[in-house]
């Protein structure tokens, strides 16, 4: 009896591991099954777009006539096509809170992985509109898209500009057979668009989408300087946008180059000043101590002339009709303390020679109603070293830029 148990046993688990090899099985199946499901459903959406697109033709270009009207359904499109090209080219996707991290540092916005929304729109005009611009038109458009789920960022682009539409799919090459012909909506003549099979170089221009794709998520995501490098020499509008715009200050070279390409001219003073000082959405102001370290680290005769810029910036923004971005006098005032801390200690560092710059004395002379200084006692001179010691003994020589100003 007790033997004919165990081989009762022996078979029942010998049914059950059967059937659990079996049921492993069928979900591989079923997994199996879903995901060539999911790639027939991505390839028949992409080849649905692109009909559309090649329907409608290139737009002409610059602010004038958008022929095809882009939307959601265009980025979701050319979005399997980027992450496809960046794996292709190395690119190792961050993890999702990483990737958030990055996207917080960079561009000071938070991702919310619970909303409905799968991308963010990253304005550079006007960083603090999140509405979604989908356009290509250069006048409307200026920004970038963050795919949240699949962590990179994308332009928006159209299909036939990331891959050869013309031999991937080529049961679609008699779409552009037809004449296009469109009606003006300003003028309301009839226009001729031209199809994207007679763009010049279109196979150029898709080998530099891809690297500038690629460039741009390497750098800003798997921290390559390599391809940093290839953003200053090839992409210099977003690598600029990245400083100036969102105060991205944390890469010494990047931050470095856009400084040595950003001149001081009169009345352009507020894009210089973007290098030292950004305005957040939420009215916080960030001080770029960083281009200050920048400026310092310079040779003698470069450090001067920006010196020399620091020194005009200061003159124009002391003003106190002055407030670039609606800041308030009290983050004026912080503004103004980090610039004089740091340009009067030349004052002392370089001793036996005459002071040109007198930073701090400028606050003196044009500080007439004390509304900076006050602000300085106010915040105990923002913890800054040696500030307060150096800005009391500026009321000792601050009579020197008398004649400077046209005194007497």
């Amino acid at each position: 009896m007790r033997r004919i148990n165990i081989i009762k046993l022996l078979f029942m688990i010998m049914i059950l591991s059967s059937c659990q090899g079996q049921s492993k099985a069928d979900k591989k199946a079923v997994s199996d099954n879903n995901n060539n499901k999911g790639s027939q459903i991505n390839d028949d959406m992409l080849k649905e777009v692109l009909k559309s697109q090649l329907v409608d033709g290139k737009e002409l270009g610059g602010d004038e006539y958008e022929s095809h009207k882009y939307t959601e359904k265009d980025l979701e499109a050319t979005a399997a096509i980027v992450q496809d090209e960046l794996a292709k080219n190395g690119y190792k996707f961050p993890t999702q809170t990483g990737f958030n991290d990055k996207i917080k540092s960079i561009f000071n916005r938070i991702i919310d992985n619970t909303s409905a929304k799968n991308y963010l729109y990253v304005n550079f005009t006007t960083p603090c509109d999140r509405e979604a611009v989908y356009s290509r038109v250069n006048v409307i458009a200026n920004g970038v898209f963050v795919v949240k789920d699949r962590s990179f960022i994308t332009d928006l682009y159209a299909i036939p500009e990331l891959i050869d539409y013309q031999s991937k799919y080529p049961e679609l090459n008699n779409v552009e057979d037809a004449k296009i012909t469109k009606q003006n909506p300003d003028l309301g003549n009839q226009m001729q668009i031209p199809h994207w099979k007679e763009v010049k170089n279109l196979k150029e221009q898709r080998k530099k989408n891809i690297q500038t794709i690629v460039a741009r998520n390497m750098y800003l995501f798997n921290d390559s300087k390599v391809h940093g490098l290839w953003l200053r020499q090839n992409d210099p509008v977003f690598a600029t946008g990245l400083v100036k715009v969102f105060g991205y200050t944390k890469d010494y070279e990047m931050l470095k180059w856009v400084l040595q390409n950003t001149p001081l001219k009169q009345g352009d003073e507020d894009y210089f000043g973007k290098l030292l000082w950004t305005k957040h959405c939420d009215n916080r102001i960030a001080i770029h101590q960083q281009t200050l370290d920048v400026i310092n680290s310079l040779d003698e005769s470069e450090r001067n002339k920006y010196l020399n810029y620091l020194k005009e910036y200061l003159d124009y923004f002391l003003d106190y009709d002055q407030h670039p971005e609606n800041i308030t006098t009290e983050q004026k005032s912080q503004i103004i303390a980090y610039i004089v801390n740091f340009g009067e200690k030349f004052r002392y560092e370089n001793l036996g020679k005459p002071d040109k710059y007198k930073f701090m004395g400028r606050v003196y002379m044009r500080d007439f109603n004390d509304a900076y200084k006050k602000e300085f006692k106010k915040n105990k001179y923002y913890n800054l070293p040696h500030f307060q010691v150096n800005f009391e003994k500026a009321a000792d020589y601050w009579e020197e830029l008398v004649k400077e100003n046209d005194g007497e």
